[in-house]
């Protein structure tokens, strides 16, 4: 408590105990500690005794049901009964998958983790017998414990969209707050963006209606970093399906829905914690430096990895080569050039549509090759940098989509 003056005291911690010794007409009186603090210090330390909560997990409060009698607990509790499923166990999730992949298909599965062998579960199938090692339930995370700051309903097709933006992101654990997908609101768009400092990729969707609450600030960091892992594992699950996308301060929850009797997927994550940078800064303009390439894609991919066999010609533990090759611009034809390290060299020509004058660069041709794979249309528009600038890649049609490929050396 502390005293606000008059005779009168502020409660900072202990409201409801208090108000409970108030309605019991045995408690005459309660003890108290008294603090001296002025308005601001009182703020901050109730700010920081409420809102340092204990979260409870969804195994304690249903083990919690269970022994209250409430009737969805105890409805849960004779479904597993009936079913000759008994207590709870936490296993490795890959581990798990692994083995039953590795069964007859429509095999049984018994699975089972005795009380009296603490720390493991034992999963039989025919003659077959595999142990795995146990973790603690009670340890298990509670990833959505917090309130959700925005839930997102995405159409068929929109998050397997924004997912493609997946392969620009980074793998370097120095730079963990790119390791993933940035999911944020940029104008009347929900995007993706995904960097590793040598190549991006923008990809916008419809922003949902509730995304109208998001904050329009991406290049202030404002949004939540996916983490490879997840994104990863949503491929395989979303597909073209809808998606119903919750996120928190430190987690994201993705319920997918399914044909048929399965219902909706869901799976969870936590988020990266850290602030993805101002991606924004990097994005060269349409014709910053003065022309257009419209590029059939097909042939440039043709090109790009016909002319990297001569970088690779000699490759081993002692070399590696570089992946660099020389892209020559002129007259409306795409030259690329690439030369290993012992006389290897390889060239080839396309024709293109380019108004603008002569000019060259290099690039990493896996990167630009990504890129190009990840246009996912006929025809791309390429906007070459001026010396060490970056080119902006585009689809042909024009969805929002932008793409970018840092130039090197050569």
């Amino acid at each position: 408590m502390s005293l606000l003056g008059g005779g009168r005291f502020a409660i900072i911690d202990g409201q409801h105990r208090a108000t409970a010794a108030l309605l019991h007409p045995a408690i005459r009186e309660v003890p108290c500690w008294i603090v001296t603090a002025d308005d601001a210090a009182q703020a901050r330390a109730f700010v920081g005794i409420n809102s340092a909560v204990t979260q409870m997990s969804p195994i304690q409060l249903y083990h919690a049901g269970v022994a209250a009698g409430t009737p969805d607990a105890a409805g849960a509790e004779k479904c597993a009964e009936a079913a000759g499923v008994f207590g709870a166990a936490t296993v490795s999730a890959m581990r798990f998958k692994g083995i039953v992949d590795g069964l007859p298909e429509g095999a049984n599965v018994d699975f089972a983790a005795p009380p009296e062998e603490e720390g493991r579960a034992e999963l039989r199938s025919g003659r077959s017998r595999f142990r795995l090692a146990t973790l603690a339930v009670k340890d298990y995370p509670d990833l959505m414990s917090v309130t959700p700051a925005v839930t997102l309903a995405l159409p068929k097709g929109a998050m397997k969209h924004l997912l493609s933006a997946r392969w620009a992101a980074s793998y370097e654990a120095t730079r963990y707050y790119l390791n993933g997908l940035f999911f944020h609101r940029a104008g009347d768009r929900l995007a993706a963006t995904a960097t590793d400092g040598h190549r991006l990729a923008f990809v916008p969707v419809d922003l949902p209606d509730a995304g109208e609450g998001m904050e329009d600030a991406p290049h202030g960091g404002a949004g939540y970093i996916v983490p490879n892992e997840a994104v990863k594992a949503l491929v395989p699950l979303v597909e073209d399906r809808a998606c119903r996308l919750t996120f928190s301060d430190r987690a994201m929850e993705a319920e997918i829905e399914v044909a048929g009797d399965i219902g909706p997927v869901t799976y969870r994550s936590k988020l990266v914690d850290g602030t993805f940078p101002d991606y924004a800064r990097v994005i060269p303009a349409r014709g910053a430096h003065g022309g257009e390439a419209e590029i059939d894609t097909a042939r440039l991919l043709q090109a790009l990895k016909a002319c990297s066999v001569a970088l690779n010609a000699v490759e081993n533990e002692k070399h590696k080569p570089s992946p660099g090759v020389l892209l020559k611009l002129s007259n409306g034809v795409l030259r690329v050039e690439a030369k290993g390290d012992f006389g290897e060299a390889g060239e080839d020509e396309m024709d293109i549509g380019w108004a603008g004058g002569e000019t060259a660069f290099g690039v990493n041709w896996r990167y630009l090759a990504a890129a190009a794979e990840a246009v996912d249309d006929s025809l791309m528009r390429l906007w070459p940098g001026d010396g060490g600038d970056p080119m902006r890649i585009e689809p042909k049609t024009d969805d929002g989509r932008v793409f970018v490929v840092m130039p090197m050396r050569v």
